[in-house]
């Protein structure tokens, strides 16, 4: 799992992968028990002004997801395993940018690994489901739709949430052993609950695939309430297999409301002035809550898949023990846009996360910082093909990494993705 593909061979497994799997991924579907799905995502980005360094760099990610429905392969009702193989390479754009949040969502260090494997028990009277494995916590938790349109990591979970932990929260590209419960009153109210290990792999490993208990490591609790209102047609029109219960369903809505916390009993050092002498037992009070929101602002008659989206997020975390006090993100998003063009996306969307007072304090011995990183960033993705689309992107971050020394950073990128 821990071997470094050359890159020869690495285009070779990418061609194999997608020739061989186009045809049986677009054939199988769940109707069978058998779901299959590859994508291939790569990233030319470069950082043309300010930041660290000016430079191009590539980096892709494939996805292989294998999802089996137990009932029609062995008459087992109401359970889902789910199997997900990740493979990364490439350079570190925010290496030369210089930012803190990620302007690369697929940016990670060069491994293939085991990503997910979990199993999910949908219970009797179909209200309540139970996953257990390992398990990508933003999958279900602090999740927004809308953004995910976006190349930033901050629109996929916020900074409070991602870069809280020793290793981070299990999330990608690293994950841990879960159990997670999940329930619906209705068609427009979820709860979900999950606990996780605090320490998701190795931190001393950073490659491959490492389920590991540290005597230190804790848990991570995160709780979540999502109301959905709206999306009637939908509903009518394809309804889930099991409404708002399994990972495996979707969500119709005109309108999206989420609160969520989350907070590790393992123990943490606080951020204090170097300079200051203070013995401090470790606290066990890392913790943060977010709140987000994403809804329909206009649909275009004739089509509801058509029209201008929005949402926005923010969240706060333990300044005492994270880097980030607060971030506040916010975005637009147009679907069928340009006349013809009724699939692509036209997207702006803001991040702007927050160092704490005593973060502050802790680096004050190596030169101020800045309060905040923000980045404003514009993109367009053009669906060429039913398989195969094409997005544009570009950031300008404000004090890349909130260092003062390091001017404005304006990264282009050109993203490819594939899904057979």
């Amino acid at each position: 799992m821990t071997r470094t593909l050359t890159k020869s061979s690495r285009l070779a497994l990418v061609l194999f992968v997608l020739a061989g799997c186009a045809r049986t991924a677009s054939a199988q579907s769940l109707d069978d028990g058998v779901g299959l799905e590859v994508v291939y995502t790569a990233d030319l980005a470069a950082n043309v002004a300010g930041g660290v360094d000016q430079g191009v760099r590539y980096l892709d990610n494939i996805d292989l997801a294998l999802t089996l429905e137990t009932d029609p392969l062995v008459g087992w009702p109401g359970a889902t395993i789910f199997l997900y193989g990740l493979g990364n390479q490439g350079g570190s754009i925010s290496e030369i940018a210089g930012d803190a949040q990620g302007v690369s969502n697929i940016e990670a260090p060069t491994s293939w690994r085991l990503y997910e494997a979990w199993i999910e028990q949908v219970l009797p009277g179909d209200r309540v489901s139970i996953l257990a494995g390992l398990y990508d916590v933003n999958t279900e938790f602090d999740v927004i739709w809308t953004g995910s349109l976006f190349m930033n990591s901050s629109h996929g979970i916020g900074p409070d949430f991602s870069q809280s932990g020793m290793n981070g929260p299990s999330i990608f590209p690293v994950t841990s052993l879960a159990i997670r419960a999940r329930g619906s009153i209705s068609n427009r109210l979820i709860f979900k609950a999950a606990i996780l290990d605090g320490v998701p792999g190795d931190p001393e490993k950073p490659t491959g695939t490492h389920i590991k208990f540290g005597d230190d490591d804790g848990i991570l609790m995160a709780g979540e309430v999502v109301l959905l209102l709206g999306g009637d047609d939908e509903w009518k029109t394809e309804p889930s297999r099991f409404r708002l219960v399994s990972r495996t369903d979707v969500e119709f809505f005109d309108a999206r409301f989420a609160i969520g916390a989350w907070k590790y009993t393992g123990k943490f050092v606080e951020l204090r002035d170097p300079r200051i002498l203070a013995l401090t037992a470790p606290s066990t009070d890392n913790r943060g809550v977010y709140a987000l929101a994403e809804w329909n602002v206009l649909r275009e008659p004739g089509d509801a898949a058509q029209g201008l989206s929005a949402f926005g997020r923010y969240g706060i975390a333990n300044d005492r023990i994270n880097r980030f006090a607060s971030y506040a993100g916010l975005g637009l998003v147009y679907t069928g846009l340009l006349p013809g063009r009724d699939h692509d996306q036209a997207g702006l969307a803001v991040a702007s996360a927050r160092n704490g007072d005593p973060y502050l304090e802790s680096q004050v011995v190596f030169g101020e910082l800045d309060r905040t990183e923000t980045v404003i960033e514009a993109t367009y993705l053009a669906s060429v093909t039913s398989w195969l689309s094409v997005q544009a992107d570009l950031q300008h971050v404000i004090n890349p990494g909130t260092n003062p020394a390091v001017s404005n950073a304006l990264v282009p990128a050109v993203r490819l993705q594939i899904i057979p």
